[in-house]
C-alpha cells in the first residue's frame, strides 16, 4: 500500500514506525512544493501588476511572453526537483533501513531534508531567484541537475533499474519541455 514504506514492510519493522517514515521521507518535497507555490505567486502578482496586458493586436509582447514561459518553466522543474528529491529520499531511506534501526534512519532522513532545504534556500537566494523571478528557471534546473547526479553517485552500486530510469526520465522530459518552448519563443521573436 503507499501508506506504507515498501523495504520497512519487507524487512518487517514494526508497523509504529511505518508512518514517521513516510512523513519524514516526505519532507523531501517541501522546498520544491514551496518555491512552486512563489512562482505561482510571482506569476500572479506579475499578472496583477499589469505587467503582462494583451496588446492591441492581442499579443503579448517579447518581454512578457518570455518572463511567463520562464516562471511556468521555473514551476515544471520544481516539480521534477520534488519528484528527484522523493526518489532521493526513498532510496537512502530503503538503504538505511537496511543497515540501521528505524530510529536512526529518521534522524538521517530529517538531517539529509534539514540540509536540503537550507541549500536550496540558499541556491535560490544566491542566483538571486528569490527576488527576481527570471532567475527562478536556472537556478531549479540547477538543483534538479544536482538531486539527478547525487541521486545517481549514491545508486551506483545498486541494481535498481526502475528507479534509475524513472530518475533519467523526469530529468530528460522536463529538459525536452523546456527546449521545445525556449525553441517556441526563438521562433515567435523572429515573427515579430
Amino acid at each position: 500500500s503507499a501508506l506504507r514504506p515498501r523495504v520497512a514492510v519487507l524487512l518487517g519493522i514494526d508497523k509504529k514506525w511505518h508512518l514517521p517514515l513516510l512523513l519524514c521521507r516526505g519532507l523531501s518535497t517541501i522546498p520544491p512544493i514551496w518555491w512552486g507555490f512563489q512562482c505561482t505567486g510571482f506569476l500572479v502578482r506579475y499578472r496583477t501588476r499589469g505587467a503582462i496586458i494583451e496588446s492591441s493586436t492581442g499579443r503579448f509582447t517579447l518581454k512578457e511572453r518570455l518572463v511567463l514561459t520562464e516562471i511556468l518553466l521555473a514551476i515544471l522543474w520544481c516539480t521534477a526537483s520534488a519528484y528527484l528529491s522523493f526518489f532521493f529520499a526513498d532510496c537512502l531511506m530503503s538503504r538505511w533501513l537496511l543497515h540501521y534501526t528505524p530510529s536512526a534512519t529518521l534522524v538521517r532522513l530529517f538531517t539529509i531534508n534539514a540540509v536540503y532545504m537550507y541549500l536550496t534556500s540558499w541556491t535560490l537566494h544566491l542566483s538571486g531567484a528569490a527576488v527576481k523571478p527570471q532567475l527562478l528557471l536556472p537556478a531549479w534546473i540547477s538543483i534538479a541537475l544536482t538531486l539527478t547526479v547525487l541521486y545517481h553517485l549514491t545508486q551506483r552500486k545498486s541494481n535498481i533499474r526502475r528507479e534509475t530510469s524513472a530518475a533519467i526520465r523526469v530529468f530528460w522530459l522536463a529538459s525536452f519541455i523546456s527546449m521545445c518552448l525556449l525553441l517556441i519563443q526563438i521562433h515567435l521573436r523572429t515573427e515579430d
